[in-house]
């Protein structure tokens, strides 16, 4: 059934005949009683007794109206609430995120918020690996994460990048040096991310260019783990300068540019092929892409 055939079976009883519903419906009455038999050929019944005197619904025809009425309304609504939908004041948007997106997320959800206050933010944080899983199985619409590698079926938008340095606490020999090389790192016992993480993949990859294996001798999937071990003496790290901003205005911890590899790291935003964004999605994505007042963060353009 057409909804637009029910739609003129709603007028022609409430307007209580075929000319009237014509005129309502801005169409001739051959166009109504076209629609009518056919709803009666679908359906298998006579909707209208007609007469002299009028038409009036019959059983099967009152029945149909009551469907027809409740079928009419649950479309408007559907269509008000794809409207609504569509754009962006209302709907949902999930993302997968790394810990890096905490140097700048919170801020672009704020933003967001302000304009978006009924849109529903789910937020999942894990590593790169589980976010792009997410993103696969369409658990995520968006995942915001650092980009060595492409994956079939994914899709990177640049977003930013950030520049990789050593992390130690301020006596170790590294603060005597101006840059450290990755036969410098190499040598020293590493405080990392568990295996899986970005960071740690480029401190494995600088290694294995030189053709020795990293030696790691702390691993966490906290980043205040691994900043308390390096304060620790432990061992060193690779972060991100927004990670031990604090730390190293302190004094607790100092910082080392790093040669010979790079440093640099691309965040981007990670979305299955040809996804269909819904409208809160679009803009979103469309705010982290105009965030350009990151302290110490550099925008890939």
């Amino acid at each position: 059934m057409d909804l637009r055939h029910l739609q003129t079976l709603c007028a022609v009883i409430d307007s209580g005949g075929f000319t009237r519903a014509a005129e309502r419906l801005y169409l001739t009455q051959s166009a109504v009683s076209f629609q009518i038999r056919q709803l009666e050929e679908a359906l298998g019944t006579t909707l209208f007794d007609r007469s002299a005197g009028g038409v009036r619904p019959t059983q099967s025809g009152e029945v149909l109206y009551r469907y027809a009425r409740k079928l009419l309304l649950l479309a408007a609504e559907a269509r008000d609430e794809i409207s609504a939908l569509e754009s962006a004041r209302q709907g949902r948007v999930r993302i997968g995120a790394t810990d890096v997106c905490a140097l700048f997320l919170p801020e672009v959800l704020r933003r967001f918020g302000q304009h978006h206050d009924s849109v529903e933010i789910a937020v999942f944080e894990g590593p790169a690996a589980q976010v792009i899983e997410r993103v696969q199985a369409g658990q995520s619409d968006v995942g915001i994460v650092p980009h060595l590698d492409d994956v079939s079926g994914i899709t990177f938008t640049p977003l930013l990048e950030l520049q990789l340095l050593a992390i130690c606490e301020p006596h170790h020999a590294f603060s005597q040096l101006e840059v450290i090389t990755a036969a410098e790192l190499a040598a020293q016992p590493l405080a990392l991310y568990e295996q899986g993480s970005v960071y740690r993949q480029v401190v494995e990859r600088a290694c294995a260019s030189i053709g020795v294996r990293p030696r790691i001798v702390f691993e966490s999937n906290w980043l205040t783990s691994i900043l308390r071990a390096v304060e620790a003496g432990l061992g060193v790290t690779v972060l991100p300068v927004q990670s031990v901003r604090e730390q190293v205005a302190s004094g607790r911890l100092l910082t080392r540019p790093l040669a010979g590899m790079d440093s640099r790291l691309p965040v981007a935003v990670a979305a299955r092929s040809r996804e269909a964004f819904s409208g809160p999605t679009r803009d979103l994505i469309a705010l982290l892409l105009e965030q350009t007042q990151l302290p110490d963060v550099h925008l890939v353009h």
